[in-house]
């Protein structure tokens, strides 16, 4: 038994992207402590308003790179090479094009969004030219775990990650605050992505690279379907899981704004834990339905094991020791979210879960999850908008539409299983 879970590729995969997981998010977890001790609650909440709103923009970035795996893998599956060279020369005129485009629209809505989240414009107009590296970087790495180079991009992570946390700290403790914590994330994003093209550059085939020409719309064309739908998916999954963080910027209080960023930082541990799964479970998915060879269930089945198993666990943790936890690793201006905690804390293990099934859906190309996604995504923003004067009242709404979403895609999954069984 012990000979078959070593010998296991999606255990083996699993435990090297989680081993990089743990150390940056180790390293991201240091930052957001540090940033908590070193800024007070009214700032650290700007802080984490600006980190929460890079999550929703650079969503577009998120699903080319989700689109580039998924189609890597499956022509790796049929031993197509050719294919996944032509495929990588032609993402660089588009990268091109949306790197520039995003960052001329960013700048143009940097005042809108400063008054709106009550952020000063200044680093939010530094915050734009982190749209550019978004697009470079996710190029970079959905090619990457399309070839399941798991270890190359474990390692980018934690080059990010350190370069963010040493450089944040630098710059805060010379004074350049908020601005200067954006210009370091700025810094690590692009020696991360250097150091993930460089390997890039190497894992694929030199001679193949230089022999094949193609068009990129003539690449996307039979894709653009399930590009749209991708993106669509991608975009409202991180609204759902991310809006409440921004709303409760907008809404509540500096403080109290503070003491809820402090809250997501903690309660988002389960999110960022499940990420190391999601990013082996997806290529591995879509090779395995492209294959046909029958492993699709049982990715997902593990995947929910490992996902529903660390979520419990954080939930007991943070239910029986909320106060210590939150004073130990944040302060003790911080103590009035901490009984709150233990609700945060459910609902992102609900709607972590609750992605594990969305991933999977897009691997094996099933849609029907898009409308109780839609629905709940626009649920939650018009709870928060009516429920907002507390930050038990902005949880609450979040716990509520996270359970109803994870029960949607448990009934899905069954739907579409007998369906194809009949």
């Amino acid at each position: 038994m012990f000979r078959t879970l070593f010998n296991n590729r999606f255990l083996q995969a699993s435990t090297i992207v989680f081993i990089g997981s743990v150390a940056a998010n180790f390293l991201n977890y240091a930052f957001n402590l540090v940033m908590g001790r070193l800024l007070p609650p009214e700032i650290y909440g700007e802080l984490v308003a600006l980190f929460t709103l890079l999550v929703i923009v650079s969503v577009p970035g998120g699903t080319i790179s989700m689109i580039l795996s998924k189609y890597t893998a499956d022509h790796i599956a049929k031993g197509e090479t050719d294919a996944v060279s032509a495929l990588r020369r032609a993402t660089r005129v588009p990268m091109y094009y949306l790197g520039v485009g995003s960052f001329i629209l960013t700048l143009i809505l940097a005042l809108p969004l400063s008054s709106y989240l009550h952020v000063p414009l200044v680093p939010m107009l530094i915050f734009s030219l982190l749209l550019p590296l978004s697009f470079f970087t996710a190029s970079n790495n959905g090619f990457l775990q399309g070839l399941q180079a798991f270890k190359a991009l474990s390692i980018s992570n934690v080059i990010n990650a350190l370069l963010k946390f040493a450089f944040s700290i630098l710059f805060v403790l010379i004074g350049l605050s908020i601005g200067g914590i954006v210009c370091a994330l700025i810094i690590a994003s692009l020696l991360a992505f250097i150091y993930g093209w460089l390997i890039l550059r190497r894992r694929m085939p030199r001679a193949v690279v230089r022999s094949t020409e193609a068009n990129w719309y003539d690449v996307f064309r039979d894709k653009r379907h399930y590009i749209g739908f991708t993106f669509l998916a991608t975009l409202l999954l991180a609204i759902f899981v991310n809006v409440d963080t921004l709303l409760a910027k907008h809404y509540l209080e500096p403080f109290m704004a503070g003491e809820y960023a402090a809250l997501s930082v903690l309660g988002k541990i389960i999110t960022y834990g499940s990420a190391a799964v999601l990013v082996v479970l997806f290529p591995m998915t879509s090779a395995s339905h492209t294959a046909r060879d029958g492993k699709t269930g049982k990715l997902l089945a593990l995947s929910l094991a490992i996902v529903g198993l660390a979520s419990i666990f954080l939930v007991v943790l943070f239910g029986t020791f909320p106060t210590y936890i939150v004073s130990l690793l944040f302060g003790s201006e911080y103590l009035g979210g901490a009984p709150y905690l233990v609700y945060f804390a459910g609902a992102m293990g609900l709607s972590s879960m609750a992605t594990v099934f969305i991933q999977y859906f897009l691997a094996t190309h099933h849609k029907t999850f898009i409308y109780p996604l839609s629905i709940l995504a626009l649920a939650e923003i018009i709870g928060i908008s009516i429920f907002h004067t507390s930050i038990i009242a902005i949880v609450l709404v979040s716990l509520g539409t996270s359970a109803i979403l994870l029960m949607s895609c448990i009934v899905l999954y069954f739907l579409e299983k007998n369906i194809r069984y009949e």
